[in-house]
Formats: C-alpha cells, sequence, structure tokens
C-alpha cells in the first residue's frame, strides 16, 4: 500500500486567512504566530527530517494588546507534498486550511 504523508502547520491569526502563498504558507505579515509543521503519517512512514508528531498542547503568546472578546483565529493548513497523491507522477503540492475562532477572555 504507498504510503502517504500529509504535513500540517499551525498558526495564530486576528483575521481569518483567504490564500496562501505559492509554498502553501499564510503570507509574511497575516499571522501572530507560527507555531511550527508537524508530520501526520497514513500507513505509518518514517519521521521525516525538519517535521514533529503533533503537539498535545500549544503555548498561546502574548495577546495582551488584544481585549476582551476579540476574536482571534488558529488556522491549520495541510500539506499533501508533490506526487504524493495518486497517480503521484506530475502531481503538483496541494493544500488545504482551515481556522477556527477562538475569543480572548
Amino acid at each position: 500500500m504507498p504510503r502517504r504523508v500529509y504535513t500540517h502547520t499551525v498558526w495564530l491569526t486576528d483575521a481569518v486567512p483567504t490564500a496562501l502563498d505559492g509554498n502553501g504558507d499564510l503570507p509574511a505579515g497575516t499571522f501572530i504566530e507560527e507555531f511550527g509543521s508537524f508530520l501526520i503519517g497514513n500507513f505509518e512512514p518514517p519521521p521525516l527530517a525538519g517535521f514533529s508528531v503533533p503537539s498535545s498542547s500549544l503555548v498561546i503568546p502574548d495577546i495582551s494588546g488584544y481585549s476582551s472578546g476579540s476574536a482571534l483565529y488558529l488556522t491549520v493548513v495541510e500539506t499533501s507534498p508533490a506526487n504524493a497523491c495518486p497517480p503521484g507522477v506530475g502531481q503538483p503540492a496541494s493544500y488545504e486550511f482551515f481556522s477556527v475562532e477562538l475569543v480572548v477572555a
């Protein structure tokens, strides 16, 4: 069975992102914090250099500049690398992203 590798990069933003740059990242200046890239393996691939398994928690940076009730967003981009999905050869990388609203207490 073919192995597929999906990376997930997590950001904290103060607006819902509407687009990614050409590398599948949020454009510079559109996020508060980048928490890093995490590896999600399908069919148990070996670990890839530069990626870690998802954390069970994330440390929110100083958000004291945001008033109570302000909306922040946890945004996750899933990346499927080039040639990773059937039929494989010649397939470009693909990206999907979603955001979850967080409310400052």
